[in-house]
């Protein structure tokens, strides 16, 4: 969450700043005042973790917290994470309790917009979003609105009675360099697996397997960008 917190400030703020607008990156690795620094910024970009820290004793700065206008939430499927997902649910109550206590004459109304690519149930989260003030829109965009069009292709492959899961698994990782080699159309590719175990276990195989170089000055690409690396397994 912290890379895409840190990814989120470098694109906003190259394209924000010039429009003078500050943005400000808070995280637990940033080392400075958080609540100056979100005095003196108008979008704060931060992890659920960082943000029920900073809102806990939300009184002792009542004014700058009932000033957030917008809570916008990326990735909001990480309600089902174990570890994430309470987190996020109290920094939303705790902003609809701040926001309930505004003074009346005030004209700013905090706003709740989450957005994700996965989560099935969006009527379920808009539903959770909503309060007294107004019910949540729940909006789905189709496939048809991307930018790039996207292909789907489904391939199936048998698994053996004898076989574990850790053996059908890696039958498929010698199977994956033709995949790629028949879809990707020599383009980016990416390859999701279940576990950081699987993903070093899959890069190995298309390491030795796949023919990943398409010829001498692509070679010779790879190999500076690996002599750069300090993993040994990786450069390897």
């Amino acid at each position: 969450m912290k890379a895409i917190v840190s990814e989120r400030f470098l694109e906003w703020d190259k394209r924000l700043g010039p429009l003078g607008v500050t943005c400000a990156e808070i995280t637990g690795d940033t080392e400075h005042d958080d609540i100056s620094v979100i005095k003196h910024s108008q979008i704060v970009l931060t992890t659920p973790e960082k943000w029920d820290s900073l809102t806990r004793r939300w009184r002792d700065h009542a004014s700058l917290m009932q000033a957030v206008a917008l809570l916008l939430i990326d990735e909001v499927h990480m309600l089902t994470e174990a570890d994430r997902g309470p987190t996020l649910e109290a920094v939303v109550s705790r902003m609809k309790t701040i926001r309930s206590t505004r003074p009346s004459d005030t004209n700013v109304s905090l706003r709740f917009i989450a957005v994700s690519a996965t989560i099935p149930n969006v009527d379920d989260v808009a539903a959770w979003l909503s309060d007294r003030e107004g019910p949540a829109v729940a909006r789905k965009l189709e496939e048809t609105l991307r930018p790039v069009k996207l292909r789907r292709v489904v391939l199936g492959y048998d698994c053996r009675e004898n076989w574990s899961e850790f053996r059908f698994e890696i039958s498929l990782n010698y199977k994956l360099p033709s995949v790629i080699a028949t879809y990707s159309s020599n383009k980016p590719t990416l390859v999701f697996v279940a576990t950081r175990k699987s993903a070093q276990t899959t890069a190995t195989t298309l390491s030795q397997q796949a023919r990943l170089v398409r010829n001498a000055e692509h070679k010779q690409c790879l190999t500076t960008v690996g002599n750069c690396l300090r993993d040994n397994k990786l450069r390897g």
